[in-house]
């Protein structure tokens, strides 16, 4: 899973892109994504600036720590090229 890196604790938006590395082609399979301390609050999702909704191919959970409680998503994909993640607050 990637650790998505932000400051601060609770939920805010966040943006994020997994790029084609410099050393050649990519392909993105099925990503997990831990959001640290975002507690248990509602979010919205988009993909390449697309809503999309927990369901068989976007799953959402959390996971308590001492902190708190970190969000993890994962989706079901495969993409040869780059993808844009939008997590904005409910």
């Amino acid at each position: 899973a990637y650790i998505v890196p932000r400051k601060g604790r609770g939920p805010v938006k966040l943006e994020w892109m997994l790029d084609e590395p410099e050393d050649g082609p990519m392909h993105i399979i099925n990503p997990a994504f831990i959001i640290k301390d975002w507690d248990r609050e509602g979010f919205e999702m988009k993909i390449n600036g697309k809503n999309v909704e927990p369901g068989r191919d976007f799953r959402a959970g959390y996971e308590d720590t001492p902190t708190g409680s970190d969000l993890v998503l994962w989706f079901r994909m495969h993409a040869r090229e780059a993808v844009e993640f939008e997590l904005s607050p409910l």
